[in-house]
């Protein structure tokens, strides 16, 4: 799983290229979004309340907490998709 700091290091980079990582959870509506401000989106991808989404969770006790359905990187034109946390370790160990 991703620790407090891996996130932020991700965060950050996210803001560095402009991009946006998204994390889909099994069975439940909103995301969590690293894209420079960690952040919940609905499914419409508007913001929504950290507190209406997730509670008092944190970001990674959210990620560990919720079964991760895939993870989304959006880099300007290109998107990638990992349907697994593991697939997507590896392509953030290049970051991390």
């Amino acid at each position: 799983m991703l620790t407090h700091s891996q996130l932020i290091k991700l965060n950050r980079w996210a803001k560095e290229v402009h991009g946006k990582i998204i994390f889909y959870f099994e069975g439940h509506t909103f995301t969590l979004v690293l894209d420079g401000v960690i952040h919940a989106e609905d499914t419409t991808g508007r913001r929504a309340s950290w507190s209406t989404a997730f509670g008092p969770q944190s970001p990674s006790d959210v990620i560990s907490s919720y079964k991760v359905r895939k993870i989304v990187v959006r880099i300007e034109d290109n998107e990638l998709t990992f349907k697994s946390m593991k697939e997507f370790m590896e392509y953030a160990s290049k970051i991390l």
